[in-house]
């Protein structure tokens, strides 16, 4: 009995499919990372935005505009002579909130935050002293301490009930008597 080889062929044939295999289960595998990789992405990113969503709708303010820096005294330096103002309006929650019983502090660079003095002015309301959904008001700080062109400073301002608002700008070359700050 003789045993006959088949094609001769047929072994270049299984190394061909050995390599399409091969190249089918790298493929796999990196597909596989790019799909867990980007899952993870997605992941993070959609916590952020609820989290942030969330803060939205806990807070019973927002500062929805620029802020508005005026060196009244020409010095280029804002002190506790000029004053910075911006609007504040009720939150999404639907909460009033007394406009006296907003905690303001203003941290310049990297010191210690010290509250400042308010005044409010109406804008949009009734002009009593509490802010209801659609009113609004133009909220004017008066520095304690000195805020040099470059420095980064930041307004806090802290409800009775809500979260707080935090605003971060960079003062910057202070070239005019009233400067828009964009934040």
């Amino acid at each position: 009995m003789t045993l006959e080889r088949p094609n001769s062929e047929s072994g270049v044939a299984n190394i061909g499919a050995a390599f399409l295999l091969l190249a089918v289960v790298i493929g796999a595998a990196v597909f596989a990372f790019a799909v867990t990789h980007l899952g993870v992405s997605v992941g993070d990113r959609l916590a952020l935005v609820g989290s942030d969503a969330l803060e939205q709708t806990e807070r019973t303010i927002t500062a929805p505009g620029p802020i508005y820096v005026k060196d009244v005294n020409g010095d280029q330096l804002i002190d506790e002579r000029d004053t910075i103002t911006f609007d504040v309006t009720a939150g999404p929650g639907g909460q009033t909130v007394a406009l006296d019983a907003i905690d303001a502090s203003l941290r310049i660079s990297d010191a210690t935050s010290t509250p400042v003095s308010t005044s409010a002015t109406t804008i949009v309301g009734n002009g009593d002293s509490v802010l209801e959904t659609g009113e609004t008001v133009e909220l004017r700080l008066v520095p304690d301490g000195e805020i040099a062109s470059g420095e980064q400073f930041v307004i806090q301002l802290t409800p009775a009930d809500g979260a707080p608002v935090s605003i971060t700008a960079t003062m910057p070359l202070i070239s005019d008597s009233l400067m828009t700050l964009y934040y």
